[in-house]
Formats: C-alpha cells, structure tokens, sequence
C-alpha cells in the first residue's frame, strides 16, 4: 500500500476552501519555527494543518490524539476544529513530559499525568477509555 496520496492542485484548492484561515497564533508560531532552521521540518506545512482540520469537521470527530508536540501549530491546528464538547490529548513532545487535555469549552489546557521522559513518535490506542502509549523515544 502507498504511503502517499497524491495531491493536485483541484483538491489543494478544495481543502484550503473548506478550511479555516490562519489563526493569529498560528501565524505567530509559523513565524517562531521560521527562526529555528532545520529542526523546522517538524512542523506540519499549512497544507497538511488545513488538511488535518479539514477531516476533523468533515468527519465530525470530537476527540483526537497527538503525540509528540513540536512547537504547538498542529496541536493548535487540530483544537480550532474541534467542537465544543471535543477534547485534544496531547501526549509528550519537544521539551514536554506529560499528557495534557485541551478544552475548547473553556479554551484551557490541563495536565493530566507527567511521563518519565520526554517523548516522541510513539503509538497510542485507547482501550476501555484509556490510552496506552507504546514505544517511541525520547525527543
């Protein structure tokens, strides 16, 4: 199976008009990672946030998981789509050790349990309304 989709231009065009416009912080911390050189590959390009946002509110998710926070854009990308029952778990990342929840209610977010490491590119599941992080490494 591919790993790619590939894009033409007919769905850019369709994803960036059924998408949200940049938010200020958004653009604010593109702007940031533009001052850190090469590590700024980690971020997801403006494509793939519209992209990620899109499917949230085609699909109507109302939870969604992310793991390994770089500098915030797609955390941010994904918590301006969800609705406002939803709830954003974000597991680890650069210079993080724990697990937060972002409420889109109250517009906050709160630790939830600290990790013993920094951690990135793991694989999450949620069983019995739990998740277990597996594997990864330290970031």
């Amino acid at each position: 199976m591919d790993k790619n989709i590939e894009i033409d231009q007919s769905m850019v065009d369709y994803i960036f008009a059924h998408s949200n416009n940049l938010h200020p912080i958004q653009k604010k911390i593109i702007k940031y990672n533009e001052s850190l050189g090469y590590v700024k590959k980690l971020q997801i390009s403006v494509l793939q946030a519209n992209f990620i946002q899109f499917l949230i509110q085609q699909k109507k998710f109302k939870n969604c998981l992310e793991i390994g926070t770089f500098t915030g854009y797609s955390a941010l990308s994904i918590a301006l789509s969800l609705p406002s029952n939803g709830k954003l778990y974000a597991i680890g990342g650069t210079g993080l050790s724990s697990v937060e929840i972002y409420d889109p209610t109250t517009e906050s977010w709160s630790a939830v349990v600290a990790l013993p490491s920094e951690v990135s590119l793991g694989t999450a599941i949620n069983i019995g309304g739990k998740i277990y992080l597996i594997g990864g490494r330290n970031a």
